[in-house]
């Protein structure tokens, strides 16, 4: 296996070559900054609205758009290379122990308090400053296209099986079990089973709600010879039977639909799946016939992105007054039908959360404070192995044993090449 850095390199090298022939956008009658985003709703709400934004500021903004991984390899390129391409970068809040440990990003620890009566940063949820604001206690982001995983039933279906909600694995099976037997034509669950970020976070969260992160936190040992690794593994390959034949293709977006077609009675997603999905007229056939809540065993991890400034931006000051106003309170409260939001003037309202469920399921969430995602350097090889590990189990490949002992050797060999650990 080539080690971590070699990884990284290689990433470069690719992106580097995406990158050739991309000209710079300018302004030759005042200050363009360039912001690269995930290519989603809440993203293109932004786009929509700009001239907001500019006219509020008289800074031009141009923004591209980009799939998950595209993203990180075009920001790991502008930081790596010191292009100054972006100005803004949209951030999986765990890449954060890359970005921000290498000074690609630029800290504006300074400005939150200068700035504090207008940026109201008390106003964000503490749980959310400290997963998607801070790294080392200083500010280099702001949360933004918030969520953490949640486990949604078909209330329907629950009602005439006769159970409740499942609050623990074992009545997930159980109940699998009563709609195989009652609903022959109704699949009892589904989930993101492909091997990417999607199964690694889910995998995060259910190893936590079964005891165990997957390193150690202080020793950054690798865990995956744990009991709570075992369980989790062992979780993946006992699901797989009562899900849909080509779960081990499943990303999010195939997870989201099959639930709101009505073909399943349980799924583990992300909490604006209500909003987004589950409750639009337009594609949805369960409108008002879904619960969500906690997932089971209270292993639910926290996921999102975080918006930061390149340490190589001319544009600074104009790049933090776009972050401002992307996470702004007016904004927020605007946005209430399209995500979780990170201010507690909007998830914590009762007003907002009797009509928005997604908001009350999100806030009750934060509360119990979910596994944070690793923020170390490696992060990106930790998530990427982790995934192929579960793909394995969900697609029959590998028994729960062979993937958990595999992972735990490449994890081992991950952390001691980047100085994390030092094998006893």
């Amino acid at each position: 296996m080539q080690s971590g850095k070699r990884l990284i390199c290689l990433l470069i090298i690719v992106s580097i070559v995406l990158l050739l022939g991309v000209g710079i956008a300018s302004s030759k009658e005042g200050v363009t900054i360039r912001v690269s985003f995930i290519d989603e709703p809440r993203e293109r709400w932004y786009w929509e609205h700009l001239n907001e934004f500019e006219k509020l500021t008289g800074t031009k903004v141009v923004i591209d758009f980009y799939g998950f991984e595209t993203l990180y390899q075009k920001n790991l390129a502008n930081s790596y290379g010191h292009t100054g391409e972006y100005d803004v970068m949209q951030l999986h809040y765990p890449d954060m122990g890359l970005f921000d440990s290498r000074g690609w990003c630029y800290d504006f620890t300074d400005w939150v308090e200068r700035d504090k009566a207008e940026f109201q940063p008390e106003d964000i949820h503490p749980y959310q400053r400290e997963s998607h604001c801070l790294f080392n206690g200083r500010w280099y982001g702001v949360p933004m296209h918030c969520n953490a995983n949640a486990f949604f039933v078909r209330t329907d279906i629950f009602d005439k099986i006769g159970v409740p909600m499942p609050t623990t694995w074992e009545e997930v099976l159980k109940a699998a079990e009563l709609v195989k037997n009652q609903f022959p034509e109704v699949t009892p669950i589904t989930f993101e089973g492909r091997r990417d970020i999607q199964i690694a976070i889910k995998s995060i969260g259910n190893m936590w709600g079964f005891g165990s992160y997957i390193y150690d936190e202080k020793t950054f040992k690798p865990q995956m010879d744990t009991d709570a690794a075992k369980k989790m593994f062992e979780l993946w390959k006992n699901l797989a039977p009562y899900a849909p034949r080509g779960v081990a293709g499943y990303g999010a977006n195939e997870n989201f639909q099959y639930f709101s077609q009505g073909k399943a009675a349980m799924t583990l997603a992300w909490t604006h799946a209500g909003s987004n999905f589950y409750e639009d007229p337009n594609n949805s056939k369960i409108q008002g016939k879904w619960k969500g809540g906690f997932m089971p065993g209270g292993g639910s991890a926290l996921g999102g992105w975080s918006m930061q400034i390149n340490n190589d931006s001319k544009y600074k000051e104009e790049a933090w007054q776009f972050l401002k106003w992307l996470v702004s309170p007016e904004i927020e409260k605007r946005l209430v039908s399209n995500m979780e939001s990170p201010r507690l003037s909007v998830i914590a309202n009762p007003e907002i959360q009797a009509k928005e469920n997604h908001q009350k399921i999100y806030y009750e969430i934060l509360q119990a404070k979910p596994v944070m995602l690793p923020k170390v350097e490696p992060t990106y090889e930790l998530m990427d192995y982790l995934s192929s590990a579960a793909n394995s189990v969900v697609s029959g490949l590998a028994s729960p044993e062979e993937a958990r002992t595999k992972l735990q050797d490449q994890y081992l060999k991950i952390m001691i090449s980047y100085g994390l650990y030092k094998e006893q």
